[in-house]
């Protein structure tokens, strides 16, 4: 597994899964990225998460909009 730890601001991440006190995440060039769970508070798998002013914030907008197109994805698999 390829594993990226360097912090970037604006460097948005999908939270794959939790393991231990770290999340495995992947970037948008489809790295896997793993980052300390203390520093992207009240995050969860499937998340959006972005890197700004030393912590990760969810991006809740962003993170629904994920969701809704994948659900319409798997809904229409079942069609």
């Amino acid at each position: 597994m390829n594993l990226q730890t360097e912090k970037v601001n604006n460097m948005k991440l999908i939270i794959d899964r939790r393991e231990g006190e770290s999340f495995v995440c992947e970037d948008e060039n489809g790295k896997r990225v793993v980052i300390p769970c203390v520093q992207a508070e009240n995050a969860e798998a499937g998340d959006i998460v972005e890197y700004a002013d030393g912590s990760y914030k969810v991006l809740a907008a962003e993170t629904d909009e994920r969701r809704r197109r994948m659900n319409k994805l798997l809904d229409s698999l079942w069609e």
